[in-house]
């Protein structure tokens, strides 16, 4: 019994690992608009484009890089859900 308790405590650690590993993947994303008001305010006019390409360039890397911990998040999440299902042997 001790096994089964054990391995149950290891999945809840690991479920809690891979929400955690999401909501840090998320943040900058989350946060990036603050950044960008408060980058653009403090900008001079003639550097005002210079600026905007690299918020796209940085808001699009953050995007992308939110969606890759997402799907990583959810195909772990998946794999620990196996981890839960009772394993049956069948014999012939």
């Amino acid at each position: 019994m001790y096994n089964h308790e054990r391995r149950d405590q290891m999945i809840v650690y690991l479920k809690r690992l891979v929400l955690f590993v999401f909501f840090v993947g998320w943040a900058p994303l989350v946060l990036s608009p603050v950044w960008i008001l408060a980058r653009l305010f403090s900008v001079r006019f003639n550097e005002f484009i210079a600026v905007q390409l690299r918020l796209i360039v940085t808001i699009g890397d953050l995007v992308v890089a939110g969606i890759i911990v997402s799907l990583s998040a959810f195909i772990f999440l998946g794999l620990i859900e196996d981890l839960e299902k009772p394993k049956t042997y069948f014999s012939p």
